[in-house]
Order: structure tokens, then sequence, then C-alpha cells
């Protein structure tokens, strides 16, 4: 083979099937690589669509790029070359490969540099913009045909991008060809809302002497300052010193101090919110920021984040400490959120109200009894806090410590055990809704009553214990309480398949075919959410197996047929329901079949003797033939169903 001539060589490499396999061939010797190499690289051109190229783009191998481009422009035109290099540049860029790009720019003389994927839209010049490669910016820019302006998928240009990086000697580029210095992206942001937002000092500067709008607002309503005000996370004292610089340069420029978002929160707002920003929060106060805005304000901020130093600092200013505007809360409902008791007792140190109330009606209290603050809860107390105090949905601070610390300290300082909101709840029938079997039993030792509204939420919830418990201490078995659209017990432990539950009800004496306010039975609702093990218990235990409810006054098997439980569409035709019966215009079969389950279908067919020639079945497998249920129109038609004659005119 070593002695072939290199045409008959050729011949043979051409028949190979497979590329590795020629480069296989090229490397077992010097005058076989050298007469293959360049073949294979023009045979990836043309059956591989240049497959060289994009992977040496990637992997950033600048001779197989320059041999890739090289065999491109001997097999192809100028014009698919221009957008098969484009692809590569696109790549090289992407993954980091300046030295790549490079090559591709001046080695080519037509090249696509606005190449982009059909579900991504970023170009080149996004990509290099990004990764600061300011001698590809200026390639791409020499070009004249690139898209100075063109967006990503996010809508940002690549003068947002290199703003976001800090990219300035990009920037600066982009700006003196023309970019757009207020563009906005999918989000309403510019480019100096990104530079600002990401402390790039450098950037902010050049962009807002090219007469960017240092007041623009993106969709929320936040503006540079807003952005440049809240740092993210630990920053480092470095980083933080530059917020403070661009800061200075925004107010410098005519920024707005206390501009408002949509929110409510103000560039003082965020610095308060943001972990050690003490010295932007001077900075701003220093240059005037209202430091008892009309919004959310910094001292509930520093107090709900715990940023004490914060809150110090804004105490001795002047902050009001029961300033509350709108939804927001004041500071001390805040720091009852929190629980640092420090800064509860600073704020209380300077005449905080205790009795202050957020939007929905509740107090510090309230609050600290929900989140387990104990200390706070007997600071409060201590103060005089009404102990029962209810919010607007009539709750009291009882109820919302169910499962917490504070519900102890609560009941043995005498709060009311029996106060119900305004849906009818107790404390009982909260702790009953969450599970918790100890507090149960505390507060009928209490002497709380027996809420037939806390047997109805144990029994939806699925706790067995609690609902053994009240039943023992006599709650009303079959109550229909209207909270649950008058369901019993049975009906909610029955759709919600709690078996055990539904058993125990049972045994319990409960009405086993009880209506709700739509006239729903326990097995009507146990077999809509398909709980098979529920259904077999009720109808073994004596259930009317086709009795009927709900608006369209549906039985079980319809549906179960309507939502394809198709174990429970079987358990219900052994126990003899009617499958003829009609609901809504349909029979259980028709309800099956529009809806595509092909297993009920089946069983219905196989189970019972049905006339497919009635008016009731025709519209199913019409309706089953337009939707593409293939399978079932299959079933109809195996079974004796026709279409009627109009269905082909």
């Amino acid at each position: 083979m070593l002695r072939l001539p290199s045409e008959l060589l050729l011949i043979i490499a051409a028949e190979l099937e497979k590329e590795n396999y020629i480069g296989a061939l090229a490397q077992t010797n010097h005058r076989f690589f050298s007469l293959l190499n360049d073949f294979l690289y023009r045979r990836n051109v043309r059956h591989s669509s240049g497959s060289a190229l994009r992977w040496a783009a990637i992997h950033g191998q600048k001779t197989t790029a320059k041999k890739a481009i090289s065999a491109g422009a001997q097999e192809i035109g100028v014009a698919e070359q221009a957008r098969w290099v484009g692809e590569a540049l696109r790549d090289s860029l992407e993954n980091g490969h300046a030295d790549v790009a490079r090559i591709l720019l001046l080695d080519v003389d037509e090249v696509d540099g606005n190449f982009c994927l059909s579900d991504d839209p970023t170009t080149p010049l996004h990509f290099a913009a990004t990764g600061g490669y300011a001698g590809i910016v200026k390639l791409l820019l020499d070009m004249k045909t690139v898209d100075i302006n063109s967006r990503d998928k996010h809508g940002r240009t690549p003068l947002s991008r290199a703003a976001a990086h800090g990219r300035e000697s990009v920037a600066k580029l982009l700006l003196i060809s023309g970019a757009d210095s207020n563009s906005r992206d999918l989000d309403g942001r510019t480019p100096l809302s990104w530079a600002a937002s990401c402390g790039r000092q450098s950037v902010v500067s050049l962009l807002l002497n090219f007469g960017a709008d240092v007041n623009s607002r993106d969709n929320k309503g936040r503006s540079p300052l807003s952005f440049s005000a809240a740092t993210k996370g630990s920053e480092a004292i470095s980083k933080i010193k530059s917020r403070e610089s661009i800061i200075k340069l925004l107010l410098a420029f005519g920024g707005e101090i206390d501009a408002m978002d949509q929110n409510g929160w103000s560039p003082l707002s965020w610095a308060a919110d943001s972990k050690g920003c003490q010295a932007i929060v001077k900075l701003l106060l220093d240059s005037g920021a209202e430091i008892n805005n009309h919004g959310v304000t910094p001292l509930s901020r520093a107090a709900e984040r715990g940023y004490e130093p914060i809150l110090e600092q804004l105490l001795h200013l002047g902050a009001k400490v029961d300033l509350r505007l709108g939804h927001n809360p004041t500071a001390l409902l805040a720091a009852a959120k929190k629980g640092c008791i420090s800064i509860f007792e600073r704020l209380l140190d300077n005449g905080a109200d205790i009795s202050s109330r957020d939007n929905d009606g509740r107090t510090p209290l309230s609050w600290a009894a929900e989140k387990g603050r104990e200390t706070i809860c007997k600071i409060l107390l201590d103060m005089g806090a009404e102990i029962n105090s209810r919010d607007n949905n009539r709750r009291t601070p009882l109820s919302w410590a169910i499962g917490e610390p504070t519900f102890k300290l609560l009941l043995d300082l005498g709060a009311e055990i029996n106060s119900r909101d305004k849906h009818g709840c107790t404390a009982l029938s909260w702790a009953a809704k969450k599970g918790h079997e100890s507090t149960c039993k505390t507060l009928l030792t209490a002497g709380a009553a027996v809420d037939s509204k806390a047997l109805s939420a144990a029994a939806g919830e699925g706790h067995e214990s609690i609902v053994k418990l009240l039943v023992e201490s006599g709650a009303e078995i079959d109550t229909r309480e209207e909270y649950y659209e008058k369901k019993t017990p049975l009906s909610l432990a029955a759709e919600g398949g709690h078996e055990g539950i539904v058993k125990l009800l049972f045994d319990s004496g409960a009405k086993i075919d009880s209506r709700d306010d739509c006239a729903r039975t326990p097995l009507i609702l146990a077999a809509n959410k398909g709980h098979k093990n529920v259904v077999s218990f009720l109808l073994s235990s004596g259930a009317e197996v086709d009795a009927r409810g709900g608006f369209f006054n549906y039985t079980a098997l319809s549906q179960a047929a309507w939502r394809g439980h198709a174990d429970v569409v079987a358990l219900l035709l052994a126990s003899g329901a009617d499958d003829d019966c009609n609901s809504g215009g349909m029979t259980p079969l028709g309800r099956a079949a529009v809806k595509g389950h092909t297993r009920a279908v089946k069983l219905l067919l196989e189970t019972r003797s049905v006339d497919l020639r009635g008016n009731e079945n025709m519209l199913p497998l019409m309706l089953a033939t337009v939707r593409g249920y293939d399978s079932i129109v299959k079933l109809f038609l195996d079974h004796g169903a026709v279409y009627p004659s109009y269905f082909y005119s």
C-alpha cells in the first residue's frame, strides 16, 4: 500500500465511510498525512458542514481553524462561507478564544458578523463586548454591516453587556461608534442601570459623559441610583467604596435622591436593606435624602433585616419610629417578625407604639406569637399589649401561635381560647388543621369548646389521631360547615383519600350518604379523586352506588370515567353501577371517550352491553375522532359504533 500512486490512495480515501477512518489512514506515515490531510479538511466542508472549524473555534485551536478556512475557500461559495465562519466566530467568542476570532476576521474576506442562532439572538459582538475583547470589537465594527445595537434574548445590547461586566474600553469604542447609551432591555434597564448595579464606576462615568439618562427607570420603577445603593450580599469594603463614588457621580449629574420605585422603595430604603452599608446610608442622608419617606421607610427595612448599626444611625438622625405609609409595616412590626431583641428594645426606648397595626390589622404581638418570639411576646405583654387583639380576619395572637413556644405563654397568661375568627375557626380548629395533637389536648384540657369545625379540618387534612380525639371528646360527627362547602367530616376524608379516617368516622356512626351543598356524596367525591381504597370501603359499607349530585347531576361512575380513574370505574361496575346514566348530556362511556381515557372506555365497553348506535354515543365518537384519540375510535368502531351520515358531508 505504501507504493500505491497518490491518485489511487485518494480514490481509496474517498471510498472510506467515516472521516475518522481517513484520519487514521493519514496518521500511518508522513506521506499519507501530507496527501490526505488537505483532502480530509475539504471532505469535512462538503459532507460535515465544516464541523472542524466549529470544533477549532470552541476549543481554541488556531492551526485547525486556519486549515479549515483554507479548505472552505476551495469548496463553498462566498455567501455560504460567510455564514459558516460567522457561526464559528460566535462560538470562539462565546468560549473565550479571541485569538481564533481574530484569525477568522483577518483571514476571511466575507464573515457574517451578525450570525446568531434561531433560538438565541446573541451575536459575536455581544460575546466580544462581554469578554472585553476591544480589538475584536473594533474589527467587527470596521465591517460596517454589524448591528451595534443588536439584542440578545434578554433584550440587552452589546453596550449593556460591556457595562455590566465593567469593560470600559469596549464601552467607549461602542459609544464612539454610535451605540445607544439609553437602550432598554426587556426589563427596561439601561446600560447605566447595569453599570451602577454592578459597581462599575469608570463605566458609569463614561456613560454619563456620553449623555446616558441619569434618572432612567426600569419596568419596576428603579433608577440607576436605586441600584447603586443596594449591595449584593456581603460585598468587600472596596466594592462598597466604589458604590459610594458611583452615587456621588449620579448625584452630581442630577440623579433624583428620593426617587421611589413602584413598591415605594427609595435609594435610602435599599441602602438600609443592605448589609454593611452604613457609609452609603450616611452619604445619602448627608446629600439630603428623606429619612422619613412616604414609602418603605429605611428604619423598617433595617429593623426587619436586623441591621442594628444602620438602625442606630437612622434613629440618631431623626427617623420616626411609628411611621407607616400604605401597606408598609412600622419598624416595630418589622422587628417583631425578625426577632432581634436588641433592635426591638431600642425601638421601644424611642417610644414605638406597641399597639401599631399593619395593613392586615396585625399587631407586634400577633407577629411575635406566630414567629415564636417568646421573649418579645413577654416584653410586649409586660408593657400592656392586648393579649386578645384581633386582626382584620378576627384572628387572635393565640391562634397564630399554634405549634410555637409562644402558645403556652399566651395560654398561661389567660388568652381567650374559644374566640372565633371571621370564618368561625377557633384556636382548636387551627391546631387540628395543622396537625398539632398535643396542642389540641392542651386546649381541651384548658376548657376549649369541642369545635365541630376542628373535626372537619382534621378530617380533611388527614390527621387521624386528632379526629379520634375530637370524636371521643363529643364533636358533632355529621357537622356540615359552610366553610367546607357543607361537606361532612366523612365527605372531607373521602375526598382527601384518608381511608383510616373514613373507617373511623363510619364506625362512629357517620352517615355514609351525607350530601354537601352540591348534593355530592362521599362516594362521588372519592370517585372523582380516584381514591380506590376509599371507594371500595364505601361500597362495601352500603353507600348508594348510583347516587347523583353536582352541577350536572352526575354519579360516581360518571365522575370516575370523566377523570380517567379506570380502577375506580372497574370497582363501580362490579358493584352494579348504572353505565347508561346520563350526566350533562353524556353517559359515563361518552365522558371517558371525550377526555381520551382509553382504559376506562375499554372497561365500559367490555363490562356492559351498550348500544353505540344511540345519539348520545355518536357525539363522543365524533369528538374522539376530531381530537385524534385513535385507540378510542377503534374501540368504538370494533363494538359496532357508526358515524352519523351528516359527519361525512
